[in-house]
């Protein structure tokens, strides 16, 4: 059976997201251990994206999706922090970059209403790049996540709620709620006919002059306002907004500053979210997300991204 399985995935590719169809160019075999620059192109533009494939992994693998915030983080290298990550875990990882001639700050344009619909934007172009490597690479249909930093993070949110049937979970960190709503409506309504809880990861600074601390517990609250309509179609508290267990961290490797941990469950019992407070600020804690420093916190982030799946039986997490 696991010879059918990246034919099954391109299948299932084809049937979910037809709309918008990617121009079909050559691009470089991915090489075990090493960066590997590729382009995706579809009707609504071009982006360039670097891919890693773990050196052990096998069909099957995850698939994170990392995207960086204004300003472009430059060429993601073979030592980038969360390549290690993908390394230990076996996941496979792409880092789509922003074209300065769609933004010339290098940001996402997640409050632009062209991105931030289904196959509309450069959410088409982000899901295309997803959907794409899961046919090549024979990537687990069931294991693919997004996250993001800053502008990363806000756009991360739109994937989550454009495409619920793509991503199983999500981390948006330091970014905004999808349509500045944080009820979780907005976010709930665009999912449509797809909707189903999405877990999410937080990180958020109590310093953070860019994206202030307000905006991260919004952004929380949106996304368990979104599963408890998405659980059932009724906001009815299936999903608390109050977290079910706050757990400090003190610094320690990967771990350079003191962190608190607040879990959040769906009343079935799934982890559907967790929002990590730093007490740094907007540089600082973007800097978690690239270097070595930040190794356990980016070992928090994919350990709980990696524990959810799409369809499984138990309720809210899938």
């Amino acid at each position: 059976m696991r010879h059918l399985r990246p034919a099954i995935a391109a299948l299932l590719v084809a049937l979910l997201f037809p709309a918008v169809q990617p121009v079909r160019a050559a691009q470089p075999t991915p090489q075990p251990g090493r960066i590997v620059e590729r382009t995706f192109t579809n009707s609504a533009g071009t982006r360039a994206y670097d891919l890693y494939v773990p050196a052990a992994a096998s069909a099957g693998r995850p698939l994170m999706v990392w995207l960086h915030g204004c300003g472009g983080p430059g060429q993601m290298e073979a030592g980038h922090a969360l390549a290690r990550v993908a390394e230990e875990r076996g996941f496979a990882l792409a880092f789509p970059l922003q074209d300065r001639a769609a933004n010339a700050q290098d940001c996402w344009n997640w409050f632009d209403p062209t991105s931030m619909h289904r196959v509309s934007g450069e959410a088409s172009i982000l899901a295309g790049i997803t959907t794409s490597l899961i046919g090549e690479l024979g990537i687990d249909p069931t294991r693919v996540y997004i996250g993001g930093y800053s502008a990363g993070g806000a756009m991360s949110t739109v994937m989550g709620a454009a495409y619920p049937d793509l991503y199983a979970a999500i981390a948006p960190s330091a970014g905004a709620p999808y349509a500045f709503d944080g009820s979780g409506r907005k976010a709930y309504q665009e999912m449509g006919p797809r909707a189903r809880p999405v877990p999410a990861f937080i990180l958020q600074g109590v310093t953070d002059e860019i994206s202030n601390y307000a905006i991260g517990r919004i952004n929380m609250a949106q996304w368990l306002g979104t599963d408890d309509l998405a659980d059932d179609g009724q906001q009815n508290g299936s999903v608390s907004l109050l977290p079910s267990a706050a757990e400090p961290m003190p610094p320690g490797p990967g771990l350079p500053v003191p962190l608190l941990l607040e879990h959040y469950r769906a009343a079935d019992g799934c982890d559907v979210g967790r929002l990590l407070t730093s007490p740094a600020e907007h540089v600082v804690n973007g800097a978690l997300f690239y270097y070595d420093a930040g190794l356990g916190l980016q070992r928090l982030m994919m350990d709980f991204l990696l524990a959810h799946r799409l369809g499984v039986a138990h309720r809210g997490c899938g």
